[in-house]
C-alpha cells in the first residue's frame, strides 16, 4: 500500500512538472507582456502621452536639454558619416539618458499595429534593453525624427517565450509604424524589407534628406542569426 502511494504521488509529481514545462512560455509569455504594458503606461502618464495627443503636436514642452544633445548626436553622426557604426556598436547608445534624470522611463515606445506589438523603446541595444522592450542601435540616429536621420531599432526575434519581433514579416509596404517618444509621436510608413548578411550595414544608414526608422532582427526565425531581416519605413507626417 506504501508502495503504491509513493508510486501516486511520484507520478502526479512527475505529471506537474511536464505540465508546468509545458505552460512556461505561455506564463513567461504573459508575465513579460504585462511588464512590458506597465512600462508603457508609466511612460504614458509620466509625460503625459494621452494629454497632448488632443492638443498640438510637436511642442517641446520639457527636457529641452535632452532634446537638444539628440539633436546634435543626430547632425554629428550624418556629418561624420556615422564612421564609428559597426554591429559591435549598437549596444551602446552615446547620449545617457540617466545624464537628464531619465532612469527607469527610455526615450518612449514603438507601436506596430500590423504586428499587433506595443513594445518599450530604450536607447542602446543592449541585452537588458531588448530584454525588457527593443533598443536603438548606437551611432544610428536618436528617434526624435528630422531629415538625413535613420534611427534603426533592434528587437529579437522572439526571447524567452515573448515574441517581440518574431512575426516582422506580416510587415508589408504601405502598413503604419508610430514612434512615441517624450515630446511627440511620429508616424511612419514600411516601404521595403530586405534580408541581409549579419555584418552588412550598409542598407540601415542614413540616406540624406530622408527621415527613416529601420526595424532589424534576426532571420530566419530560430536560425542563431544566419541573417538579418530589415523594415525600412520612412516619415509619413513630416
Amino acid at each position: 500500500m506504501i508502495k503504491r502511494r509513493i508510486g501516486i504521488g511520484l507520478g502526479i509529481i512527475v505529471f506537474l512538472a511536464g505540465l508546468v514545462i509545458l505552460l512556461f512560455p505561455y506564463i513567461n509569455n504573459a508575465v513579460s507582456k504585462h511588464i512590458e504594458a506597465n512600462i508603457v503606461t508609466d511612460f504614458q502618464e509620466t509625460f503625459h502621452v494621452q494629454e497632448r495627443s488632443q492638443g498640438v503636436s510637436g511642442q517641446i514642452s520639457q527636457y529641452e536639454d535632452l532634446y537638444g544633445a539628440l539633436q546634435t548626436y543626430n547632425k554629428a553622426i550624418f556629418d561624420n558619416h556615422q564612421s564609428e557604426m559597426t554591429t559591435a556598436s549598437f549596444t551602446t547608445f552615446p547620449v545617457l539618458l540617466s545624464d537628464y534624470g531619465l532612469n527607469d522611463y527610455g526615450i518612449g515606445y514603438i507601436t506596430i499595429p500590423g504586428m499587433d506589438l506595443e513594445l518599450p523603446l530604450n536607447l542602446g541595444a543592449d541585452n537588458q534593453n531588448m530584454a525588457n522592450g527593443v533598443g536603438v542601435c548606437g551611432y544610428t540616429s536618436a528617434p526624435i525624427g528630422g531629415a538625413s536621420t535613420n534611427c534603426v531599432i533592434a528587437g529579437h526575434r522572439g526571447y524567452r517565450g515573448t515574441a517581440k519581433f518574431r512575426y516582422i514579416e506580416k510587415l508589408k509596404a504601405g502598413d503604419l509604424v508610430y514612434i512615441t517618444n517624450i515630446w511627440d509621436t511620429l508616424t511612419y510608413q514600411v516601404k521595403e524589407t530586405k534580408i541581409v548578411d549579419p555584418d552588412d550595414i550598409s542598407d540601415i544608414r542614413i540616406v540624406e534628406g530622408k527621415d527613416l526608422v529601420t526595424l532589424l532582427t534576426c532571420h530566419p526565425y530560430a536560425s542563431g542569426g544566419k541573417y538579418r531581416y530589415i523594415v525600412i519605413c520612412e516619415r509619413v507626417d513630416t
